[in-house]
């Protein structure tokens, strides 16, 4: 019975997850436009967290400038989200909502939902299967 409550607690969690962070991204891949832009570093975040391994990686929040599809111009600032995916200045392919142009996914953030999605559907599927097999033998009864 705990395995059990354990499988459905990760399938529940894996739910939630999908549904906060995967499930609104993959609308803006799916349904965004896709277009050229530049990553522009606005502020330092200071070192990352593994700066004690020695690696001393500084981290920025970045504005990200591209034109819609009548070129007029966007300038998306992403505050609290600090990291080191772009270079300064560097030129990008990103993804925005024409409706709601201030939802962007960048190509690199893309590149981090297509590895993660496999791995949550991997984790999802053998949670499925897991919790299969032991309410198997409980179905079996009635």
């Amino acid at each position: 019975m705990i395995l059990t409550g354990g499988c459905a607690l990760i399938l529940i969690l894996a739910l939630w997850l999908a549904s906060w962070l995967g499930i609104p991204a993959w609308y803006v891949r799916i349904g965004g436009i896709e277009t050229s832009g530049i990553a522009k570093a606005v502020a330092s975040c200071g070192v990352d967290d593994y700066a004690q391994q020695g690696d001393n990686a500084e981290t920025f929040i970045y504005t990200f400038q591209f034109s819609g599809p009548q070129g007029q111009p966007y300038k998306i600032t992403r505050e609290g989200n600090c990291n080191n995916l772009y270079s300064d200045g560097e030129h990008i392919s990103l993804w925005y909502l024409p409706q709601d142009p201030q939802r962007i996914l960048t190509a690199q953030e893309a590149l981090w939902l297509y590895i993660f999605t496999c791995i949550w559907l991997g984790v999802t599927g053998l949670m499925l299967r897991f919790l299969w097999l032991l309410l198997l033998p409980l179905l079996a009864r009635y």
